[in-house]
Parts: C-alpha cells; sequence; structure tokens
C-alpha cells in the first residue's frame, strides 16, 4: 500500500467519523425539538384547563361578593343583617372558601424531571420554574384568608343570628 492509499484511507475513515458525530448531533437536536414540542402541547394543556378553572372560581368569587354587599345592604343603618333564611343563604355564599388548585402536570414534570433546558426560550423556561412558587405563595394567601374569615367574620354573623339556618 503506498503513502497516497494510506493518507486517503485515513481521510476517509475521519471523514466517516466526523458524518457520524454530524449525524448524532442532528439527530439529538431533532430528539430534542420533539420533546420540546410535546413539553410545551402539555404546557398549554395545563394552561387552558388553568384558564377554566380560573374562570369558575372568579365566577365564584363574585358571586361571594354580590352576596356581601347584599348583606351589607340588609343590615341597613342599624349594621346587623337581618336574621331571615335570605340572610343565611346570602352569607352561606359569601363565606365559602374556593380555592385554586392549578394543574401542574406538565410544569411538575419538566421542573422535577430537571429538563427545563428543553425550552429555547429564556422567558418561558423562566416563567414555567417560578410558576410553582407563585401558585404556593398564591395557596398560603387564600388559606390565611379563608382562616380570617371562618375565625372573624363567621363567629361575629353567628353570633347576630345572621347564620342561624347553615350553622
Amino acid at each position: 500500500m503506498t503513502w497516497s492509499g494510506i493518507t486517503i484511507e485515513g481521510l476517509v475513515i475521519i471523514l466517516s467519523i466526523l458524518m457520524a458525530f454530524g449525524i448524532d448531533a442532528w439527530w439529538s437536536a431533532r430528539q430534542a425539538r420533539v420533546e420540546e414540542r410535546e413539553a410545551i402541547a402539555q404546557l398549554a394543556t395545563d394552561f387552558r384547563s388553568n384558564a377554566a378553572r380560573l374562570d369558575t372560581i372568579r365566577s365564584m368569587h363574585e358571586a361571594a361578593l354580590e352576596a356581601s354587599y347584599e348583606i351589607l345592604a340588609r343590615a341597613g343603618m342599624r349594621g346587623e343583617p337581618r336574621g331571615d333564611q335570605r340572610t343565611a343563604e346570602l352569607v352561606w355564599h359569601s363565606l365559602r372558601a374556593w380555592t385554586y388548585a392549578p394543574v401542574l402536570g406538565g410544569i411538575n414534570s419538566l421542573v422535577q424531571s430537571g429538563q427545563l433546558d428543553l425550552l429555547r426560550n429564556d422567558s418561558l423556561r423562566v416563567a414555567v420554574a417560578g410558576w410553582p412558587d407563585i401558585v404556593e405563595d398564591l395557596n398560603g394567601d387564600e388559606l390565611l384568608e379563608n382562616e380570617n374569615t371562618f375565625r372573624r367574620l363567621a363567629p361575629h354573623l353567628i353570633a347576630r343570628g345572621a347564620m342561624h339556618a347553615y350553622r
């Protein structure tokens, strides 16, 4: 075998190896994009579910607010609501403890598996990483507000006879 033959054979081997590395890198990048699309699709599904849940919770809170306004209107100048059936129903609606329990499947999957780097968009990656903490803070606030309502407001209304029918 001549030096030129050995050189050509070596170059073919080197090119084959480089092509294999290139194909492997291309395939890995393609797989990462497929995984990213799947993750984004799951996030979109979660967000649609959460939007529907938020709409429901918002409607419930609006109903509670309306009930609260009617309780205040029924209280009149005396500052105490009448102790009748309608007032009891209004109080019950105004004191219900609705909480927001978001769907976090896609987010938890990305965060807990350490695959946030699948998301190429930095802003999305940061928002997704921070979302569970925001939800936890808001849930804590909801629990404190519910506790405050049931520890302070409900006993006040019960003592004045406004909740007699729903005790």
